[in-house]
């Protein structure tokens, strides 16, 4: 689990992710798309491979 101070935007291009934000769990697959909320704790496992297709703001940690 980690929080940043910006909100971020993640969409799935394919495979299946489990996002907890806060105390919810969402399983986003193809397609779909989530938001996490500024200074909410959040984490992101991957249920299958997959690649997300935009990332924003943009981690300097992920290039």
């Amino acid at each position: 689990m980690h929080q940043h101070p910006h909100i971020h935007a993640t969409y799935v291009l394919k495979g299946s992710f489990e996002f907890t934000i806060g105390k919810e769990k969402k399983t986003i697959r193809n397609g779909e798309a989530c938001f996490r909320p500024s200074n909410i704790p959040n984490d992101c496992i991957c249920l299958e491979a997959g690649k997300l297709g935009v990332f924003t703001p943009e981690r300097k940690d992920f290039l």
